[in-house]
């Protein structure tokens, strides 16, 4: 499911979807026995073609479908209710009493639009700083320029003052990019949201990472101190006996040692998840769509 309400759908996605759907159709009887095989877990045979006519399963919805199902289900069995029934079926699926959910969602093709027309900026430039403007959570150029530091830092961190000795560095704990927020680790320790994890670019390259220490050189814009670990492995699923599929918005790793860079805040891509599983193994989770890691 990951996969499927993933921001970008490759059309080779699509047949990986389908087998590993089919997969864990087949193995679901042995994992959970036969009484649980419902309905919903054969659904899932189809939502590889669900996804080839409609799109990433995060633009469309049957939640209002499935609402009335319960409410229609007792009235399919009274004959005389029966046209009824239909009816009442058929105008939920042609229509929507949910208009605000209904412009969400059209928000969000619109987003995934912007997201996939790589040459938007240059040919509808005004359409296109609108709606980076509206999507905080795409990155922009200017970020320095709209930031907020917050809570000031008595004691500087060690690695910073070790970067940069002979300069005047102030420590904060949080920052606020627009209308994102972000944090260092020890400040987000007992909290339950993880804001100081991120994904950011170091030569070329997007990474995830921890942020360690939010600070400003000499009064000058602030920076980040990341800490990240270099090799990390894609989550591996197995879509058959013979065949394995490498999902790289899922990342791992059993490396304990942490590098760490100063980066500015340009470098700066969008928040991420990271917790330590069994044996100390370390996982990042780049959340599928925009809107979730906003």
């Amino acid at each position: 499911m990951h996969l499927s309400e993933n921001r970008k759908i490759y059309p080779w996605y699509i047949d990986v979807i389908n087998r590993l759907g089919k997969t864990f159709v087949a193995s679901f009887p042995k994992l959970y026995t036969e009484r649980h095989c419902v309905q919903v877990v054969h659904s899932l045979v189809h939502i590889s073609d669900t996804i080839h006519d409609y799109g990433p399963v995060h633009t469309f919805t049957t939640f209002q479908f499935e609402n009335e199902l319960g409410k229609s289900r007792k009235l399919f069995f009274a004959l005389k209710e029966l046209p009824y029934s239909l009816g009442l079926l058929t105008r939920i699926t042609k229509g929507t009493r949910r208009h605000a959910q209904e412009i969400i969602n059209n928000l969000h093709i619109i987003q995934e639009a912007y997201c996939h027309l790589n040459d938007l900026a240059l040919t509808h430039n005004d359409f296109g700083e609108y709606l980076s403007s509206r999507f905080i959570n795409y990155k922009v150029s200017n970020l320095s320029q709209d930031c907020r530091l917050g809570h000031a830092s008595k004691k500087e961190d060690s690695l910073v003052q070790l970067l940069f000795p002979l300069t005047k560095v102030k420590c904060y704990q949080t920052i606020h990019l627009g209308k994102l927020h972000l944090c260092t680790r020890t400040y987000a320790e007992g909290k339950v949201a993880d804001d100081f994890n991120i994904i950011f670019v170091l030569d070329r390259v997007q990474r995830p990472g921890k942020s360690r220490a939010i600070f400003t050189i000499d009064d000058d814009e602030p920076h980040l101190l990341m800490a990240y670990i270099t090799v990390l492995s894609p989550f591996t699923c197995q879509i058959d006996e013979n065949e394995n599929f490498d999902y790289h918005n899922i990342l791992s790793s059993t490396n304990a040692t942490w590098q760490y860079v100063p980066i500015r805040l340009e470098a700066f891509v969008e928040k991420s998840i990271f917790f330590r599983g069994v044996g100390g193994v370390s996982y990042f989770l780049r959340q599928p769509t925009l809107d979730h890691c906003s």
